[in-house]
């Protein structure tokens, strides 16, 4: 479970590492509704602050050894971006229909995509795997607290940026 303070750490730890969105006034939507530009973020989505942080809080030499991650898209992307940046190898794993824009995007990043199985199931058992026999270290896409708490870094901007809020609604 990520907690509030690890969840501000993040928000210290990704400064310089991905894009504080702006938020901006959606009239259309009702008086007083403003929609969190994630889509402005460097990637196109919230997914590279769990990447990026969850690879920045990794130890030294664990990071050397390389990460793994299998997604059908944004965040296999955020994991590339951030791998690519941080200078840290990578593996990303996506089903064998995933996502070409995004596949093209990954490889622009000079980051290997392996393309294995029928869904995103069977694709993180395998990746899983490969993760484990090689010593490297899997990131998955959800469930994971240095993922959840860069994730949540969004929720600090909010704050900052709309002290008043009353209610936040996610997709």
């Amino acid at each position: 479970m990520s907690t509030r303070h690890d969840i501000e750490a993040a928000s210290e730890r990704l400064r310089g590492w991905v894009r504080r969105t702006p938020v901006e006034e959606a009239p259309t939507l009702g008086p007083n509704v403003w929609l969190k530009c994630e889509n402005l973020q460097v990637t196109g989505s919230f997914k590279v602050r769990g990447a990026t942080n969850a690879i920045l809080t990794l130890p030294d030499e664990t990071r050397a050894r390389g990460v793994v991650t299998a997604s059908c898209g944004n965040h296999g992307l955020g994991v590339a971006r951030a791998a690519s940046k941080l200078g840290v190898p990578a593996t990303v794993f996506v089903p064998n229909d995933g996502y070409d824009e995004t596949t093209e995007a990954i490889s622009r990043m000079n980051i290997p995509i392996e393309r294995v199985g029928d869904d995103c199931v069977h694709t993180e058992q395998y990746a899983r795997l490969i993760a484990a026999k090689s010593d490297r270290t899997y990131l998955p896409a959800y469930n994971d607290p240095a993922i959840i708490a860069g994730q949540g870094t969004i929720g600090v901007e909010l704050m900052e940026q709309l002290p008043s809020l009353d209610a936040v609604f996610i997709a």
